[in-house]
């Protein structure tokens, strides 16, 4: 299945952080055909869907299968577009399998955020591209598009 992977901050940040997933995906969508778009709230939906369906499924196994669903989306998306606005540790990991993968990847961030010096340092020539409003994001979320199809 080819798909894009959108990451970011999911579970740490504000409602208004989260919304910018279901946008992005929109944007992505509107100016692409047939390609599956993942996002944070479709591996939220996995594991609630696990749940569902296996009620007695421990903790610990419900986590190691969602972990592993992320992490297998990751590693065989087409690119991924990662908004690096707020830190994350589930993002990091993500980045980490990006870059073992050989994964093309997309950055932006909101303008004024503190980027951890880790992806930095982990991606030295990824340049992010920052926005301040939702018609900036999807200007460069459609070049983006554009430039990886």
């Amino acid at each position: 299945m080819e798909h894009i992977f959108v990451a970011g901050a999911f579970f740490t940040t504000s409602k208004e952080d989260t919304d910018i997933f279901p946008f992005v995906v929109k944007v992505i969508k509107k100016n692409t055909f047939d390609i599956k778009v993942i996002q944070p709230i479709d591996i939220e939906n996995y594991r609630e869907k696990l749940k569902k369906n296996n009620p007695n499924i421990s903790l610990d196994e419900l986590n190691k299968k969602m972990v592993d669903y992320d992490l297998n989306l990751v590693a065989t998306c087409k690119y991924m577009i990662a908004d690096v606005t707020n830190k994350s540790l589930g993002l990091g990991i993500e980045l980490g399998i990006i870059k073992e993968h050989n994964i093309p990847l997309e950055l932006v961030a909101r303008s004024g955020s503190k980027i951890s010096n880790m992806v930095f340092g982990a991606f030295p020539n990824s340049k992010i591209q920052y926005y301040s409003t939702l018609q900036e994001l999807e200007k460069i979320i459609t070049e983006i598009v554009k430039k990886n199809n």
